[in-house]
């Protein structure tokens, strides 16, 4: 039971004043549970709020890139027409296309022509009759319906971009051998001149051409030219050429 705050008499509940010395009865204490229950219900209503924003976020689909199928159905191919072509691009190692370019031609139900982008490489791609006909990276032939279809594949030219660093180094160790002054050799940067480089594979040869600044005979610093090849599987020189002069080996065609 409650008790006036000024003359200590009990009061009853509901009690307005003290019956002892009429007093006013204080209501403080009932504003003060009010207040706390108000205040707990507002954060149990944030809490809810935001498990709720939560779940609708991972609710709402995140956008996507089109797949290889949609991007050909994109221009006009049927599904199954888009799977077959893509069945062909995935015979030549081309896992995935990211892209297709502006086409050229008369149309898929013709000839149509797309310059494309992989995973793997930048190509041509030539449609006819809804049907693949070309596949193409650089001078490579992939695909050739008038040749019965695949011609090659493009895992036997990809290498990574550590394994172009790799193989970068490993002919500049080749190339010092066949130096008058090795501890003189300086290579282009392979980052910075990157393009003095230039790094590729055809199955278990990899050809290296760059060149290198160092001292000759007469310690003069003099650039010279070379070409290294290199096996992808053991990393040994197959063949060592500077300035012209095969040093070792039999160049690889």
């Amino acid at each position: 039971m409650k008790k006036c705050k000024k003359c200590g008499a009990e009061l009853t509940d509901g009690a307005k004043e003290c019956p002892s010395c009429s007093a006013k009865v204080s209501k403080t204490g009932m504003s003060k549970n009010i207040l706390a229950v108000i205040f707990i219900a507002i954060i149990l209503i944030a809490v809810i709020n935001a498990f709720s924003n939560r779940d609708k976020k991972e609710e709402e689909p995140t956008e996507t890139s089109p797949s290889g199928i949609q991007l050909l159905i994109n221009e006009g191919l049927s599904e199954s027409e888009a799977s077959a072509v893509m069945t062909d691009l995935n015979s030549v190692g081309i896992k995935e296309l990211t892209s297709l370019g502006n086409p050229t031609g008369q149309g898929v139900d013709k000839v149509q022509s797309y310059a494309f982008s992989s995973e793997e490489i930048a190509g041509i791609l030539t449609i006819e009759n809804r049907k693949t006909y070309y596949i193409a990276s650089g001078d490579i032939e992939l695909f050739n319906a008038t040749k019965g279809g695949k011609v090659d594949d493009i895992s036997r030219y990809i290498l990574t971009q550590t394994e172009e660093v790799e193989f970068m180094l490993d002919a500049e160790d080749y190339v010092k051998k066949g130096l008058k002054a090795p501890s003189t050799a300086e290579f282009p940067s392979r980052v910075f001149d990157s393009e003095d480089w230039k790094v590729r594979r055809k199955d278990d040869v990899v050809t290296v051409s760059s060149y290198v600044d160092a001292q000759n005979d007469f310690g003069a610093m003099i650039r010279s030219n070379f070409v290294v090849q290199i096996s992808y599987s053991t990393s040994s020189c197959l063949y060592l050429e500077i300035d012209g002069q095969a040093m070792y080996g039999e160049y690889h065609s």
